[in-house]
């Protein structure tokens, strides 16, 4: 709810300078400019799969550093089971998180349908030159 501890109410102003920290420029949502030339990819990574919890594609979990260390400019999310890699932002069937500051992730507590479970996710980072 806007206003109370765990979410503040979202800013009228828009996004038009660079937060100051990595944390702040994940949570305003800052994507940083792609330049024009240089930036590559990464291969479609799957660390894990979907037991236990969840399903944990983190930035930090990767070893090593996809980007080498450099903060990933985008993320894309799919689901490994799609061999077209198609990127999803949302999905009618499960939660989950994709966010180029932490990755993707999902959690099973965390689904609409009691006793539904996340779905194996696969991500790619797009690094600086």
């Amino acid at each position: 709810k806007p206003g109370c501890e765990c979410c503040p109410a979202p800013s009228a102003a828009p996004i038009t300078e660079r937060p100051t920290t990595a944390r702040e420029a994940c949570d305003a949502g800052y994507l940083p400019p792609i330049p024009a030339t240089g930036a590559v990819w990464t291969a479609w990574l799957n660390r894990d799969g979907t037991s236990g919890v969840g399903d944990f594609e983190t930035l930090r979990d990767f070893s090593p550093h996809p980007c080498g260390g450099d903060e990933p400019l985008r993320i894309e999310c799919a689901l490994q089971a799609d061999t077209s890699r198609t990127p999803i932002l949302t999905h009618p069937d499960f939660v989950f998180s994709c966010n180029r500051c932490w990755g993707g992730f999902c959690n099973n507590n965390r689904q609409y349908v009691p006793g539904s479970d996340c779905q194996d996710l696969t991500v790619r980072f797009l690094c600086p030159p």
